[in-house]
């Protein structure tokens, strides 16, 4: 996962950079670069002040279950909460809930729960991606374990539809 806030004192310190040297002439977006678990007060008021506008969450999924078995760092309860306190704090701040479909085995009901979610958490954006398996990861040896031919093809053949369709 990327997350430009992970490491805390490295944010900080470009945040503040940020803050002080464009004294919020520069504006700024993170198109999926946030997980909920590494926002602070101190971090989003570094960000608001360095120009933040916007700010994608790796929501992927509305099913806890899921969220755990992809070793994702957060939960729901935790993702809430943030938004709740971007909502309050920092109504001039967008926000996109990035969210995944087709994981090995997903069922209609976890399809439903990410909708919900997605609904639930009054995103500005909602991206809503097909879950590829990128050699090297767990979620690889997940879709191999299975047997899912997505783990079988190349993965830039997995990303880009604008290559499949000019193959066909």
């Amino acid at each position: 996962d990327d997350d430009l806030f992970f490491d805390r004192e490295q944010t900080l310190e470009l945040l503040n950079q940020m803050a002080d040297k464009f004294n919020n002439r520069l504006k700024w977006v993170t198109n999926n670069a946030v997980i909920a678990a590494a926002v602070t007060d101190e971090i989003m008021d570094a960000a608001y002040r360095s120009g933040c506008v916007h700010l994608g969450f790796g929501v992927e999924s509305g099913n806890e279950a899921r969220l755990k078995s992809i070793k994702k760092p957060t939960t729901k309860r935790k993702i809430r909460e943030v938004y709740q306190k971007l909502r309050k704090d920092y109504p001039d701040i967008t926000l996109t809930a990035n969210l995944m479909v087709g994981f090995p085995n997903e069922t209609i009901l976890e399809l439903a729960e990410t909708y919900a979610f997605g609904l639930e958490l009054e995103n500005d954006w909602v991206k809503v991606c097909i879950t590829q398996p990128l050699k090297g990861t767990n979620m690889y040896s997940v879709f191999a374990e299975l047997g899912d031919p997505r783990a079988e093809k190349d993965s830039a053949d997995n990303y880009s539809v604008g290559r499949q369709l000019q193959r066909e």
